[in-house]
């Protein structure tokens, strides 16, 4: 069972990784925006991200811009 910490930082690569599955494409402004608006602040928005690209589920296909890897 998640502690509440794990779990909220679950809910945060989640809404993070569901704004990409819709969008595809998107800048990276866009998703700290939309992420501020849940309480989650840019710091871990770009943490978020970060852990994303090593695990390779998102890659930066030009600057300012993320993008869902297609599996």
């Amino acid at each position: 069972m998640r502690n509440s910490t794990e779990g909220k930082r679950y809910i945060k690569r989640h809404f993070i990784y569901e704004m990409l599955k819709e969008i595809h494409r998107i800048k990276t402004a866009k998703i700290i925006e939309e992420a501020e608006k849940q309480d989650i602040d840019k710091k871990e928005v770009k943490e978020i991200i970060g852990l994303m690209k090593a695990k390779g589920m998102v890659y930066q296909p030009k600057p300012g811009f993320i993008e869902l890897v297609e599996y």
